[in-house]
């Protein structure tokens, strides 16, 4: 059964996947999965040079910054970016999740609903945080030395998921991730709900 975690920039969704990890449960990180991808992958390797240059690889190395730059500055670049990359993805997580039809195993993205992989999903769970608590962990992940600048950044990202985050209302199961969570409790408590009445364990490596 696959399971889809999606939230929110600093929403506590990447903590609460890598603690189901720890407690033996697959997981797929769609974003650095797609990295991946775009440097392995020849067409989608390709497409990504066409339309950014190829000044955004250098070796085995992907800058992300200077795709983002160009993307800021030209936004229909973005829906172009994703016309070639999540079709890619998509295909990788099927291929990645047919090991495990009998097992849990989750798919963390930020842009599940966008990027069509709650289609693959068999249920979808939301995390969620206040925002003022997602921008202390974002700062606190990204910016050492945060300044006024860093912190509306950080605002326009969240701006920027607004309407994903809006469609995850349609999520099956919605988490509340808070200061006083703990990740380890919250990815307990999920798989609890989830195996509830079923036989779901582990895949075994």
């Amino acid at each position: 059964m696959t399971i889809g975690i999606t939230g929110g920039i600093g929403s506590g969704k990447t903590s609460i996947a890598r603690a189901l990890e720890a407690h033996g449960y697959p997981v797929y990180y769609s974003d650095v999965e797609a990295k991946r991808i775009i440097l392995t992958n020849p067409m989608v390797r390709s497409g990504v040079e066409s339309l950014f240059g190829s000044e955004v690889f250098e070796g085995e190395k992907y800058h992300t910054e200077l795709v983002a730059r160009q993307v800021f500055a030209h936004p229909e670049l973005l829906e172009r970016l994703n016309r070639i990359v999540h079709p890619a993805v998509s295909y990788d997580v099927k291929h990645w999740a047919s090991r495990y039809r009998e097992e849990l195993c989750f798919v963390e993205s930020a842009i599940l609903y966008s990027s069509g992989l709650s289609a693959l999903c068999d249920h979808v769970v939301c995390v969620e945080a206040d925002e003022a608590l997602r921008i202390k962990r974002v700062l606190g992940r990204d910016y050492p030395h945060p300044t006024e600048r860093d912190i509306n950044k950080v605002r326009a990202r969240m701006r920027a998921q607004d309407e994903e985050a809006r469609l995850a209302t349609r999520a099956d199961i919605v988490i509340h991730s808070s200061e006083q969570t703990v990740p380890a409790e919250l990815a307990e408590g999920l798989i609890r709900e989830l195996t509830r009445g079923g036989n779901s364990h582990p895949a075994e490596s």
